[in-house]
């Protein structure tokens, strides 16, 4: 079963996502050492047809492969060109942004994680960790997600508007985005169980919370509601 972790939105939602396989970063990186090759190849093609002094050659041939991921990743907000063809990219294991130390840390240890042990390093510690993190990783506090495999927003907050919908309780705009998530929440864990008495107290809590009155039935209420929710902020 893959691993996986979880991402807070800015409206404080959290979002699964998977951990990047070994195979998929073995790819990644089979793309980034092809990309590294093909400006090689080009570099070399043109200095073959001008004249390039050692001083060119070191600034264009050995800085650009010597700082590709790192440049890349800190451009493209974690994704080397791999990265982001096969929809990697690094994060902080907080689900917070990477800092330009995490990128440079994880950059420093990349010789030892990948090119001095041929990889080998950098596969042992992502099997042992079972977080995805090789050395730098590690270092960084950061790994490597997926996000082709991410579960939908619509899967953990929002359930489907019929057309035509009214809203019927407008007081839903006193709760949040972390409210309403909790709401699903525990009402997908409830139904589950079949836990009627789970559903009646929520829904006694949110109707305080919102400050409304009703006479629903509890499930109905919090059905209502986060339809209700939906409709007034997923558009």
């Amino acid at each position: 079963m893959e691993e996986r972790m979880n991402i807070v939105t800015t409206q404080n939602v959290g979002i699964e996502y998977e951990i990047a396989s070994l195979g998929t970063r073995y790819v990644a990186g089979i793309i980034d050492v092809l990309a590294l090759f093909g400006y090689a190849i080009l570099f070399l093609y043109f200095a073959d047809q001008f004249y390039f002094d050692d001083w060119t050659y070191y600034v264009f041939l050995l800085l650009p492969l010597m700082l590709y991921d790192l440049v890349l990743e800190l451009m493209l907000d974690g994704q080397s060109l791999g990265k982001y063809l096969m929809r990697l990219k690094v994060v902080n294991t907080d689900g917070s942004q990477v800092s330009v130390g995490g990128y440079l840390l994880r950059w420093l240890l990349r010789p030892v994680d990948v090119w001095i042990s041929m990889g080998g390093v950098a596969v042992l510690s992502i099997i042992i960790t079972g977080t995805g993190q090789r050395l730098g990783d590690l270092a960084a506090g950061t790994t490597v997600i997926n996000l082709k495999n991410r579960v939908k927003l619509a899967d953990t907050l929002f359930t489907i508007v019929p057309d035509g919908y009214e809203t019927v309780f407008h007081e839903v705009d006193n709760l949040t985005d972390k409210d309403v998530a909790l709401i699903k929440e525990i009402m997908d864990e409830a139904n589950r169980l079949q836990n009627n008495k789970a559903i009646e107290l929520l829904a006694i809590k949110v109707a305080h919370v919102m400050q409304v009155q009703h006479n629903l039935p509890s499930r109905k209420f919090l059905e209502t509601v986060l339809t209700d929710y939906n409709h007034l902020h997923a558009r």
